[in-house]
């Protein structure tokens, strides 16, 4: 695949996984889950640090 097509996909890839954290953290919020609760779902099921789970609760 050339360079231009792989760069479109991953980005296309990189949306899809903001868009399903985005998603999460709403659903959970709505469920009145703790903060803590949340990074820890966003850590295990999308792999991001702590630190950078930690921005999409706040």
């Amino acid at each position: 695949m050339c360079k231009a097509l792989e760069d479109i996909k991953n980005e296309g890839i990189s949306q899809g996984v903001e868009i399903g954290i985005h998603a999460l953290v709403k659903t959970l919020k709505s469920m009145d889950a703790s903060g803590d609760f949340i990074v820890d779902r966003i850590v295990e099921e999308f792999g991001l640090s702590e630190n950078n789970a930690k921005k999409y609760v706040q």
